[in-house]
């Protein structure tokens, strides 16, 4: 296995696409890696990784933030019929597309203060900055109907295993 997921990234973000619970939960790549190091690692048939459960590690005691958008949302995609990790990988990122384009789930938005005052005379208080990466993950069994978890990768094999989603072989410890 190559060690490639979460420990390698180079994301800010993370977003889980959770169809299960028509949800995306996102967390701050950061954040995670300190929750993972208390999770259980598992390994399936093309990646490894750590379960981390979702009620546990909840905003606001923890560090995942739920947009839950609604079993409607999730009905344009064939989650089950999918036949390739890359089809599954491709609706989770138009899932997560769509719904940012339609501001349907919130996410940070860093701000920086004015401090100088010509520039509060000109109007303005804050910056919004909002420039930074998110990593896409197909969570087909994770969510709270799920597992009850995330499943976050650390190492990845191959994607094709047996012409399905390999996700879908995923399981409560």
């Amino acid at each position: 296995m190559v060690e490639y997921g979460i420990t390698t990234s180079k994301a800010f973000l993370w977003a889980h696409v959770c169809p299960l619970d028509a949800s995306i939960y996102w967390y701050k790549r950061e954040d995670m890696l300190t929750v993972i190091t208390n999770s259980t690692s598992i390994e399936i048939p093309t990646a490894r990784g750590h379960l981390v459960s979702i009620h546990a590690n909840r905003f606001p005691k923890g560090c995942i933030h739920d947009a839950d958008l609604g079993y409607d949302f999730f009905d344009r995609w064939s989650w089950e019929t999918a036949v390739s990790d890359d089809e599954v990988g491709a609706f989770a990122e138009e899932c997560f597309s769509v719904a940012v384009q339609q501001r349907r789930m919130m996410l940070p938005v860093g701000l920086k203060r004015y401090e100088k005052i010509e520039e509060q005379r000109e109007g303005k208080d804050f910056q919004c900055r909002a420039n930074y990466d998110v990593e896409i993950k197909a969570d087909i069994r994770g969510g709270i109907w799920g597992t009850g978890n995330l499943f976050v990768q650390t190492h990845e094999l191959h994607h094709q295993h047996q012409e399905r989603n390999a996700h879908l072989e995923v399981r409560s410890p």
